[in-house]
């Protein structure tokens, strides 16, 4: 049956493919971004709410000179550089020996409040000649000394220098502003599966390994609605017209007429039925997408609250769950309603 889920920071709408008495068939390895991992990818982001983040949000860059011989390499480098985020957090003025003896202003003192690493997210791209980088997001218990991010740096110049890592290569950016997370998704999520950063696998790798990740902590959301095939229809309309008029807001002449040619052919297909069957996934807000489901169950489509209990993140092709994946929840039923009529009161 034709579904709409609700995401803080998104929607999708479609129907779910048909897959009873398909033989489960064991999972190979991550060889690149596919359409479903970046999809997944995709969706996780999507389900933060950002209104619930606890913590101080920072953006991180890594990238190293020499390309590792492996996937095997290049996961052992993340999974050490983050196991010391988690475990050798400094305390004091003791853990920063290369401090001078006195700091340049009372600021610059580490913080008498124990730092903690609250949660992380982690992408991995490919420059054009190969190379990988890590791109993501890390939530710490209070905001950092210029100090202690440069500690975050450090660490991974330790752990990569074998590969040749660069200080100036390497960032630790804070984002402390409301809209952080907002612009922080919009940076790492619109690439597709086919981007060159997300399609040109080093030479020699056989295979990929994951190619994103995140901790259990985040505070993720989301609200599944089944509805009938016309409603289904309709509201992709909806979807298109709120992207339409998204795209009108662009003030780059050339960008606002290429997001507005690609708004209005997101329905369209060479095949009609493709044109149909096609889903839709887009950044709509989340007040924005009540209402537009209110408006299908004012016209009298049959739209009904379906509890999941799927994760909204999840795991990337061909590797299994570990500890710092992300899980999912759901609301009960009305409360997207609710939230948009506080909104709206507001």
């Amino acid at each position: 049956m034709p579904t709409i889920t609700v995401y803080p920071s998104g929607t999708t709408a479609g129907t779910p493919a048909t897959t009873h008495h398909v033989p489960e068939e064991k999972r190979g390895e991550v060889v690149g971004w596919s359409k479903a991992s970046a999809r997944r990818h995709k969706a996780f982001l999507q389900s933060v709410d950002p209104g619930a983040l606890v913590g101080v949000l920072y953006s991180f860059t890594l990238t190293v000179r020499d390309t590792p011989a492996t996937a095997q390499e290049w996961a052992a480098l993340r999974n050490a550089w983050l196991t010391r985020l988690r475990t050798r957090v400094p305390v004091g003025r003791a853990a920063f020996p290369f401090l001078s003896a006195e700091p340049s202003t009372p600021s610059e003192s580490p913080s008498e409040k124990q730092l903690e690493l609250l949660n992380f997210h982690w992408v991995t791209e490919w420059q054009r000649r190969g190379t990988p980088h890590t791109h993501g997001a890390l939530v710490w218990s209070r905001a950092l000394t210029s100090r202690e991010r440069a500690w975050v740096r450090r660490s991974w110049m330790e752990v990569a220098k074998p590969y040749r890592a660069t200080w100036a290569a390497q960032d630790v950016s804070e984002t402390l502003s409301a809209g952080s997370w907002a612009r922080y998704v919009a940076k790492h999520s619109a690439r597709s599966a086919g981007h060159y950063q997300r399609s040109l696998m080093p030479a020699g790798w056989k295979a990929s390994g994951r190619l994103w990740g995140a901790s259990r902590g985040w505070p993720v959301r989301r609200e599944r609605w089944s509805i009938d095939a016309a409603g289904l229809a309709q509201y992709k309309r909806l979807v298109r017209s709120w992207r339409i008029a998204d795209a009108r807001k662009e003030k780059d002449p050339e960008t606002r007429r290429r997001r507005i040619t690609s708004a209005r052919q997101m329905l369209k297909a060479a095949e009609g039925w493709a044109g149909r069957a096609r889903g839709v996934g887009e950044w709509v807000p989340e007040a924005t997408a009540a209402e537009m489901l209110r408006w299908l169950s004012w016209q009298g489509y049959d739209l009904q609250y379906g509890d999941d209990d799927t994760p909204a993140g999840g795991d990337d092709d061909g590797e299994e769950t570990s500890d710092e994946d992300s899980g999912g929840s759901d609301d009960g039923a009305g409360a997207l309603c609710a939230r948009a009529d506080d909104g709206a009161r507001a």
